[in-house]
């Protein structure tokens, strides 16, 4: 693969990315690229709650939430993006969107929380039966 030599400067690329986004990331797999047969390697971050799948597309980086709860349009800038993906431009791009995501993770996480909490205070309480 031409693009062998990038695999590990890549990932040391999105190992920082995700640092700063503060993002804990148990552990990376490398995959093929998902854009074109010979492109470079693309990753799974694999995270408590689910995998982001990033990589290059040409000159943008592809960020792939698909595998997580989030289902949001994270930005309105002026780049290709849907409910579970979005192309960022630079580094700088990638932390923000990875930023936005990760705010938009712990709102779920603290509503499924909180919806537990709140079932947990509906369930009838158990009557005391004397026989």
């Amino acid at each position: 693969m031409p693009y062998q030599d990038t695999k590990s400067s890549d990932l040391e690329r999105f190992k920082a990315i995700f640092l700063l986004a503060n993002i804990p990331v148990s552990e990376w797999v490398a995959i093929p690229c998902k854009y074109t047969s010979d492109g470079p390697y693309w990753f799974l971050a694999i995270l408590e709650n689910g995998i982001i799948e990033i990589g290059w597309r040409k000159r943008v980086i592809q960020i792939d939430w698909s595998r997580t709860k989030v289902r949001k349009i994270l930005s309105e800038d002026n780049v290709t993006k849907e409910e579970t993906y979005i192309h960022a431009w630079s580094n700088i791009k990638t932390i923000e969107y990875l930023s936005l995501w990760k705010k938009e993770s712990e709102l779920i996480e603290r509503g499924e929380e909180l919806a537990a909490e709140v079932s947990e205070g509906l369930e009838e309480p158990e009557l005391n039966q004397h026989t």
